[in-house]
């Protein structure tokens, strides 16, 4: 089957096919729910293929470092990670970005731990 008979099949643009072919655009749950109709297959199939190779290509090129136990909430992964330890990227403006999301994340969870649930 062609990219012109897949795209006039599923009655959307032959770019749509041709940028996914091309690793231009992923596949998103609509095209999925296409493209599971079309070829036999599930919408999951597809979803998890697009996810597989997000993954792949987004893999960090060192290792990430660990943070501690369920407990540690002051360890000092916040300042390793903006140090640019975890992930690719190591400037300035995203370990900034990254330790200020990071300590949020921390306060949330302590809030929520002195939550008691409703009775």
């Amino acid at each position: 089957m062609t990219q012109v008979a897949l795209a006039a099949h599923l009655g959307i643009p032959l770019q749509r096919v041709n940028e996914i072919v091309r690793k231009k655009r992923g596949v998103s749950p609509a095209t999925a729910w296409l493209f599971a109709g079309a070829l036999g297959t599930t919408p999951e199939f597809w979803i998890n293929l697009q996810a597989a190779y997000d993954l792949a290509v987004s893999r960090p090129a060192r290792p990430c470092v660990g943070f501690g136990g369920p407990g540690d909430d002051t360890g000092p992964w916040v300042e390793e990670m903006s140090a640019g330890s975890c992930g690719s990227s190591g400037s300035r403006t995203s370990g900034a970005y990254l330790n200020r999301f990071m300590m949020t994340a921390v306060r949330a969870r302590r809030r929520r731990r002195h939550l008691r649930p409703l009775q």
